[in-house]
């Protein structure tokens, strides 16, 4: 069962950009008590899931994570692409062989003496 999301925007903490779901803007006064430097949330036009809710921000919003501050943009352009490459459809045989694919790689990126 995915989720649904009525608010959506992101915030940095310690440097890093991330993009932020959530029901209510109460979030945002939660996310800066947190130690978070900068919130931005946005009202969706209908709820969406957390993938849905990333591509509508990322598109509407487009200079969100400039106004963040700089360096911050290849994360913003890498979770984008994450999360277009996640809506494709995909059999659950697919899903679960890129999914080991994935692990795979972050096994040999961690362990040099993997072999394929």
């Amino acid at each position: 069962m995915n989720k649904l999301y009525t608010v959506a925007g992101a915030s940095v903490k310690n440097g890093e950009f991330k993009y932020r779901v959530a029901n209510d803007m109460d979030r945002a006064s939660h996310l800066t008590r947190a130690g978070h430097s900068w919130v931005k949330l946005f009202v969706l036009p209908e709820v969406m899931s957390k993938d849905d809710a990333i591509l509508y921000i990322a598109n509407t919003y487009p200079n969100l994570a400039r106004e963040a501050g700089s360096g911050i943009m290849d994360r913003v352009v890498a979770d984008v692409q994450r999360v277009k490459r996640s809506n494709k459809k995909l059999t659950p045989e697919q899903r679960v062989e890129a999914q080991f694919a994935e692990w795979r790689a972050k096994a040999k990126k961690k362990f040099d003496f993997l072999v394929d």
